[in-house]
């Protein structure tokens, strides 16, 4: 969830303080950087971030913790806005599962598997073609 500076106090800090030590495994999803039109129009997404992100070279994201091609996290000022966990619990979590698929994000899957971020791939016939041929 991404938040303005003036949300961040209070409740909305405290998310990103839980303990995520304990926490033994994660389902997630992996974005591409261009919001799908669902998620872009919920206003999840603070107006600038795509742009942003891009031009830092990102091309994906997992719990809005975005990374370039190669996977690398690009620890973007748009972090700092972002109430949940972080890419360093993430990271700490054993089993990290992603369900992900589709021809527009291949190229967003294929840095999250580069780059270490998850452990397990739950994704379609097509997309597993696409990583794979490369």
């Amino acid at each position: 969830m991404a938040v303005g500076p003036a949300q961040h106090r209070g409740g909305l800090r405290r998310i990103g303080g839980h303990d995520h030590r304990h926490v033994g495994q994660a389902l997630v999803g992996i974005g591409s950087v261009e919001p799908s039109p669902l998620l872009r129009d919920s206003g999840t997404i603070l107006d600038g971030v795509a742009d942003r992100v891009q031009r830092l070279g990102g091309v994906g994201d997992i719990c809005f913790r975005y990374f370039d091609g190669q996977g690398r996290a690009l620890n973007a000022d748009v972090d700092a806005q972002i109430a949940g966990i972080t890419e360093a619990q993430l990271r700490r979590v054993p089993r990290r599962v992603a369900a992900a698929g589709g021809p527009r994000k291949v190229e967003a899957i294929r840095a999250a598997l580069l780059g270490g971020w998850v452990t397990t791939l739950i994704t379609d016939v097509d997309t597993a073609s696409a990583l794979v041929a490369d």
